[in-house]
């Protein structure tokens, strides 16, 4: 807990991108604003970092009223969403948050499917 929160400290910037809604198309369109970021961000040599666990939570718990998280872990990631809306605002659906700023290059990467992998025929 303490390391996120100085880990935190040290970033740049925080960034929050938000949808009108749910629906898949806001989704779409929050991903394809997140690639334009973040690959801005990389060709300016700026380091970005998902910060998505409470979202992705929040999303889950409302899909999932039971089990897989205490009651009281639900009420903690609720709280936390309640605090991250009154920074955005209402009327507004967080579907992505990230921090950036200057830092060395990432010392690991994903690996990467082949493209012929993924395409159906």
């Amino acid at each position: 807990r303490y390391a996120n929160t100085l880990t935190n400290a040290s970033a740049s910037e925080f960034g929050i991108i938000y949808a009108r809604g749910d629906t898949p198309s806001d989704f779409i369109l929050t991903g394809r604003m997140l690639e334009r970021i973040w690959l801005t961000a990389t060709s300016c040599g700026v380091q970005m970092q998902p910060l998505t666990g409470t979202v992705f939570m929040n999303f889950f718990i409302k899909e999932n009223p039971e089990g897989h998280f205490t009651e009281r872990e639900r009420t903690l990631i609720r709280k936390q969403i309640d605090t991250l809306y009154t920074i955005v605002g209402g009327g507004k659906v967080v579907t992505f948050m990230f921090r950036a700023g200057y830092a060395p290059a990432a010392s690991a990467r994903a690996s990467r499917f082949a493209l012929e992998e993924l395409l159906l025929s």
